[in-house]
């Protein structure tokens, strides 16, 4: 096991709550950023990164805007 599940849930909570509810637009970073569905993966994804101990890392973030759409955001490998 890398990480306890109910970690990684709060670290995933963490980073959802303030955009939870909110116009985008009016929430860090996406005042400068048009919160398109493409920005919001690629911001999740850093953020989570940022939160994560050394040596676990994030695969890929995907924020859907329906059930048939949706964008991914992972970065390659080095």
């Amino acid at each position: 096991m890398l990480m306890d599940f109910r970690e990684a849930k709060r670290l995933l909570h963490e980073v959802l709550e303030p955009l939870d509810h909110q116009c985008l637009n009016d929430v860090e970073p996406f005042r400068d950023m048009n919160p398109t569905t493409e920005n919001i993966a690629r911001t999740l994804f850093e953020a989570l990164t940022e939160r994560l101990p050394q040596g676990i890392a994030v695969a890929r973030v995907t924020a859907w805007e329906s059930d048939g759409c949706g964008a991914s955001y992972s970065r390659p490998a080095p």
